[in-house]
């Protein structure tokens, strides 16, 4: 049976161009490490996937007796334990691979469909009867899926060149690749043992397939793919064999008889000449800085005028801590502010690439990684206190960090010139509700809804208020499946220029000199009556503007959109004509045509209108907006 894999530290190994770091090694089919499966052995086998009597892998029943039994039959067999192909330092790892396998037909002009060997996201078996037993029964994965396949039936459905072909599949039985296997002198259901090379070089992207009839290696690759693989597997991977008979009598047996794997950290020799030189002057850099502390030590009691980069991040700072950038470096990160993707009266926002070190000093040559921003640039007066409203800003948003908030990766301030970088998204519900050709899911909406309800019950706890909670400022990413219409993943809450931390035992915050300003930059209808009126912001103000956000999600109109057929110009006032005259569900968008359950809506559209209550203490918490909108997630509330 296999033993732990073999993880052999800083041990190089001369392959040719690059180095090697070995990390995990195993071999199987061998006197000292056979073929074993069982629910606590070293090989997970499902469907018809055995160890015969001889030793072998069988990836179908090996009773030769009995042909009925192969009808509509499939093995797999993965190693127990997944493997980790991401390392932290050195990114993606390579692999290596060999084996030995042989395919019988029972019937010399029948053979069955094949065998391949497989890497895949998750321990899950295939559809019986076809696609290997690696895919569902359409051809396509179930998991994140890689194939290389041994191909003896032709599906001209899928593009298969003909009965005998080598192929590599990526997340679909259809093969990016193919070609003849006899053009390498074999025929894979010749019955005769074929060996088989399978070789990812992570530095190149390369995946090379290689086979022959002895045991020598061939210098060239018989097929040869460029592919990420990082970009299809975002976990550790399972990787074996799996097999498949159709319904005719087409029928094979497929054996295999030795097999060995190897991952390891690939480099470039001037790589790794820099990796031993960055680590010369790390460890120099190391020595500076404890002397420098070891001398800062008697002059802690010593004023000291830290700059504005140095006292704006939380001391729970993440992997990524938020900096201060020259406007010099946005400049190179948005190409010279070229892409510009929104524009409004007061702020231009552009897409940028953010380079940043994640994780600690010590990985900085191997801890880079580039990250798609969001870049918004706005002009103030370059006076003392626009400074120090700037400063309160960064100070909160380094302070926030949620799943349902953007993330935040830094500032500039040069003059008059303001900038804040967060993350990139693709879209934003004001485009999803009123200008996307495609209508958003009724299951979307909720998640939206909730997803912002999250986020600003998160900001609640920090006794935080957001002021500017409106569409154009949550930001959805998602993708758009002409099957299935736009699939939002995440909606985040954004802009947080206007955001206020009230203080210890304050329960509002008084600005009434830019109230008219705030009012037109919600749209009329987004801002509490108090806000506009008195000037006082509180939590409940940012539950007025999010009720109106449920209204315009559920509705599909803006809060100041001209009702047809109708005196009212408020969303709202038309919205509670409705619910005295108990026909709400005439105000549900029209374009929701997915499967939704109207009472649902109209539940969604009361909680909106009692975010709306005219007097802020009748308005609900958040608390409880979440645990309404919470039980509408459940499967009970969605038509299957």
């Amino acid at each position: 049976m296999m033993g732990t894999p073999n993880l052999l530290i800083l041990v190089l190994i001369g392959a040719g161009w690059c180095g090697v770091l070995v990390t995990c090694e195993f071999t199987f089919g061998t006197d000292a490490s056979p073929f074993f499966c069982s629910e606590e052995g070293s090989l997970w086998c499902a469907g018809d996937a055995n160890v015969g009597s001889n030793g072998v892998l069988n990836l179908a029943p090996d009773d030769r007796t009995k042909p009925q039994e192969y009808v509509q039959t499939a093995g797999m067999a993965l190693v127990s334990s997944p493997i980790d192909m991401r390392g932290k330092l050195y990114g993606w790892k390579s692999f290596s691979t060999h084996f030995t396998f042989r395919i019988e037909p029972m019937y010399p002009l029948g053979p069955g469909d094949g065998l391949a060997f497989v890497m895949l996201g998750s321990k899950v078996k295939g559809c019986a009867g076809r696609n290997f037993g690696a895919f569902d029964c359409f051809g396509w994965q179930i998991v994140q899926t890689v194939a290389v396949e041994f191909d003896t039936y032709q599906n001209i459905d899928i593009g298969d060149i003909n009965a005998n072909h080598v192929g590599v599949d990526f997340q679909s039985i259809r093969s990016n690749i193919s070609r003849d296997a006899l053009e390498g002198g074999i025929s894979l259901a010749g019955g005769e043992v074929i060996h088989a090379w399978i070789d990812y070089s992570a530095v190149y992207e390369q995946l090379e397939v290689r086979i022959r009839l002895d045991g020598r290696k061939p210098r060239d690759p018989f097929l040869s793919y460029s592919v990420a693989l990082s970009d299809i597997f975002s976990g550790p991977v399972y990787v074996g064999f799996a097999g498949s008979n159709g319904g005719c009598k087409c029928h094979s047996f497929y054996s295999i008889l030795y097999w060995t794997f190897q991952t390891f950290w690939e480099f470039r020799p001037l790589q790794f000449l820099l990796a031993i030189i960055s680590l010369v002057v790390l460890l120099f850099v190391l020595v500076i800085i404890l002397l420098h502390c070891y001398r800062s030590v008697s002059f802690t009691n010593l004023p000291k005028e830290n700059p504005l980069s140095d006292r704006l991040l939380p001391e729970d700072s993440p992997a990524i801590s938020p900096r201060e950038f020259s406007s010099r470096e946005l400049q190179s990160y948005t190409d010279g502010f070229n892409h510009r993707i929104r524009e409004t009266k007061s702020i231009s926002i552009y897409k940028g690439t953010l380079r940043m070190r994640i994780g600690p000093l010590w990985s900085s040559w191997f801890g880079w990684k580039k990250f798609d921003v969001a870049v918004t640039a706005w002009t103030t007066t370059n006076s003392i206190e626009a400074a120090i409203e700037f400063e309160s800003m960064i100070c909160t948003l380094t302070s926030v960090q949620h799943g349902n908030i953007t993330r935040f990766f830094g500032w500039c301030r040069e003059g008059d010139k303001c900038f804040v970088v967060h993350e990139f998204m693709r879209g934003d519900l004001e485009y999803a509700l009123f200008k996307s050709r495609q209508s958003l899911s009724w299951k979307d909406r909720v998640n939206v809804i909730f997803d912002i309800c999250e986020a600003l019950c998160y900001l609640r706890k920090r006794r935080i208020l957001h002021r500017q909670v409106k569409p154009s400022n949550i930001l959805l990413d998602g993708v758009s499946v002409a099957e299935q219409g736009h699939m939002v993943t995440k909606a985040k809450l954004n802009d947080f220029r206007l955001a206020e931390a009230l203080g210890p035992g304050d329960k509002i915050f008084v600005d009434k000199s830019l109230a008219d300003e705030w009012s037109a930059g919600l749209s009329f209808g987004g801002l509490a009556p108090e806000a506009v009126k008195d000037g006082i912001f509180s939590e409940e103000s940012d539950v007025y503007a999010f009720g109106s956000v449920i209204l315009q999600i559920v509705t599909g109109k803006r809060t100041e959109d001209t009702i047809p057929n109708s005196s009212h110009f408020l969303l709202c006032n038309w919205l509670v004509e409705k619910l005295e005259n108990n026909c709400l569900e005439d105000a549900i968008d029209p374009k929701l045509r997915h499967p939704f359950r109207q009472d649902d809506a109209i539940a969604l559209l009361k909680l909106g209108l009692q975010c709306l209550q005219p007097d802020r203490n009748e308005r609900p918490s958040m608390l409880v907006i979440k645990k309404k909108v919470e039980s509408l997630r459940l499967p009970h509330s969605l038509v299957s």
